[in-house]
């Protein structure tokens, strides 16, 4: 059932195992971990899938070894990471009490891999699997009974030992690339808020952009790397007619390589469901894009105006089903007349998923999004229609418009 109440005050239990990098591919290696870190994690950063470490979020307060343990004299902040001076300076000040207990920690090859977090009576296991400069990112493994007795070393071997068989299994796909894959790879899956006129297309994802760094989605953060992304690119377009089964569109995209993308699109309606097949990185030529596209197609074509597509992206990602969604304002334009053949409208999309587990809840995920994105545009007076509005319905206009034969 689909559930979207994360708790920004509460903090659950944490442990944060070390491992030397070099010894991480020996499995025997996985059951001792030399140094954990014990302390709190805030429940809006983790979920049935992810954990997110950042500013903030994690605090510890104890070492663990198999020899001793450690309590500091404070709650000291958590940053795994040292890409800017922040980071560094909070890095720094954990690595001072755990030179207590390991000397040199700082150039000792340990580092922060494994996280597990205490949800209810269970643990959840987590894999650090990609950092940016605001935030570590670490995917659920498996999920164990939670360990008897007190948070000793000896409750941390039991979770470890308890979570082996799951982490070694899916070891090698524990990177940044951990998971990723399609509900329906062959399927386009998006809904449509056409604008009445062209708004300021950059004020609103630059807002959307601040709310979801803000917080003001919990359970949802900014894709790794891909939070936002801006697009600007033209688009020779080709209306497939006659044959049912072909009907849609294929069209070409020049990319600054001098390479090809090309767009394959089938469907017979408009519809938020639809085949789409993308081939990246073609050695085309562009001066007979006619002919390409008869080539690759069982039906007859109709070329249609070119249009310029500007494209402004936010992805972000579920920490309960590691789910990624688009949010992507358009603007797209025709060349040879841009003044007299506009349109805007804004996309809710669902991308694709990093996960090593079922994908639960995609419709109630991407119908949640959606209608918050409505409101942003109520709230903006931004005048808009749902609807099912296509690039190929804005081409065939202006085909239309500009009185272009058959």
């Amino acid at each position: 059932m689909f559930d979207h109440e994360y708790a920004t005050e509460n903090f659950d239990r944490l442990w944060v195992l070390y491992f030397d990098e070099e010894t991480l591919s020996e499995e025997e290696s996985f059951l001792y971990p030399p140094l954990v870190l014990t302390g709190r994690v805030s429940q809006s950063k983790h979920g049935v899938n992810s954990l997110l470490v950042e500013a903030n979020s994690v605090w510890v307060d104890q070492v663990l070894t198999g020899q001793c343990t450690h309590t500091f004299s404070e709650h000291l902040d958590f940053e795994p990471q040292r890409l800017t001076s922040a980071q560094r300076k909070v890095n720094d000040r954990v690595n001072l009490e755990l030179d207590r207990v390991v000397p040199g920690i700082a150039r000792s090859g340990l580092k922060p891999v494994i996280y597990c977090v205490e949800a209810g009576d269970e643990v959840r296991c987590y894999m650090a699997v990609e950092a940016t400069a605001r935030h570590l990112l670490a995917l659920r493994f498996c999920t164990v009974a939670y360990p008897p007795g007190e948070h000793d070393y000896q409750a941390v071997q039991a979770i470890v030992a308890r979570s082996r068989a799951s982490l070694i299994e899916r070891l090698p796909l524990l990177n940044s690339r951990f998971g990723y894959f399609q509900w329906r790879p062959e399927m386009e899956f998006e809904r449509k808020f056409t604008f009445q006129d062209l708004p300021d297309t950059w004020n609103l994802v630059t807002d959307l952009y601040a709310r979801l760094y803000g917080g003001a989605l919990p359970g949802f953060f900014p894709e790794c790397h891909k939070g936002f992304q801006v697009f600007d690119y033209e688009n020779h377009i080709f209306d497939i007619v006659g044959e049912p089964e072909e009907l849609g569109y294929i069209s070409f995209i020049p990319q600054v390589n001098s390479n090809v993308t090309v767009k394959r699109k089938w469907f017979q309606e408009n519809a938020e469901l639809r085949r789409e097949s993308l081939w990246w990185d073609q050695n085309i030529g562009v001066s007979d894009l006619a002919a390409e596209a008869r080539s690759r197609v069982n039906a007859d074509i109709l070329p249609l105006p070119v249009f310029r597509r500007k494209r402004f992206d936010v992805n972000f990602e579920s920490l309960k089903t590691g789910h990624v969604y688009g949010v992507y304002f358009d603007i797209c334009r025709t060349v040879d007349s841009p003044a007299e053949h506009s349109f805007g409208q804004v996309e809710v999309e669902y991308c694709r998923s990093r996960t090593a587990f079922l994908l639960d809840d995609i419709f109630e995920e991407f119908n949640f999004l959606a209608k918050y994105v409505e409101r942003l545009l109520s709230e903006k007076k931004v005048a808009y229609k749902e609807d099912l509005f296509s690039k190929l319905d804005f081409s065939r206009q202006s085909r239309s418009k500009n009185n272009i034969p058959e």
